[in-house]
């Protein structure tokens, strides 16, 4: 029997859950750390050399979490630290 191996380039990935699975609306956990989506434990903190991102979680929900996230916080996403 040949060993299994990951899906190959063919293989679609899964779809994305649920939105109200894993949307929850983003906030101030304290001092100039925020959270864009606390069921998933994405964090960044807003620090005087730009916004460093701590954990951006899943691809899917990338631009609704974070970078919307980030405006209705009031944060610039153009200043995010890469």
């Amino acid at each position: 029997m040949l060993p299994q191996t990951a899906p190959g380039p063919d293989v679609a990935p899964p779809p994305p859950p649920e939105r109200a699975t894993w949307y929850t609306n983003p906030g101030k956990v304290f001092d100039n750390l925020y959270s864009w989506q606390p069921r998933s434990i994405g964090l960044g903190a807003d620090h005087e050399r730009g916004i460093i991102l701590i954990d951006t979680v899943y691809d899917y929900n990338s631009e609704e979490a974070i970078v919307e996230g980030m405006k209705k916080l009031g944060l610039d996403p153009a200043t995010v630290n890469t």
